[in-house]
């Protein structure tokens, strides 16, 4: 294995133990009394206060201008925001382990997502894959889904 493969698949286990950590400290925040919006305000502005840091000090060359740099802003503002305020406020209701559990069903929507939006081939392995999943999710969810319907 080369040095490169080494170190990307030590920042990408990293980063999977961090966001696996972050519900974690999202509960203990909560139990210090700060709401959600004060958590997400302080990660975003300790997040800005690195990421500005990190191109400074690495000289890295900030490439986007006009209108694309208004695309892509809106799209983090509206796409990634909206994720992370869901996501900080569904904790406060729920257990952590059970919030990590719902959200990574995401490459499930995302399957869905891009089968109706770019005409993919959903292939049966893919497909059996998908309702194995929607049956497992159901089983593990259905008192409170049914709860939900009447």
């Amino acid at each position: 294995m080369d040095l490169a493969t080494i170190k990307g698949s030590f920042l990408v286990v990293l980063s999977a133990f961090i966001f696996g950590l972050s519900p974690v400290l999202i509960k203990f925040s909560y139990r210090t009394a700060i709401t959600p919006m004060m958590l997400l305000v302080c990660s975003y502005v300790l997040s800005t206060v690195i990421f500005i840091g990190y191109f400074l000090l690495f000289k890295y060359p900030f490439k986007i201008q006009g209108l694309v740099l208004i695309k892509v802003l809106l799209v983090g503002v509206l796409l990634r925001g909206g994720t992370n305020i869901c996501f900080f406020v569904g904790y406060k209701y729920i257990q952590a382990s059970l919030g990590e559990l719902i959200f990574y069903l995401y490459p499930a929507f995302t399957l869905i997502i891009a089968t109706s939006t770019w005409r993919k081939i959903l292939h049966c392995k893919k497909f059996w894959l998908l309702l194995f999943l929607f049956v497992v999710v159901f089983s593990f969810f259905r008192s409170p889904f049914l709860m939900l319907i009447h």
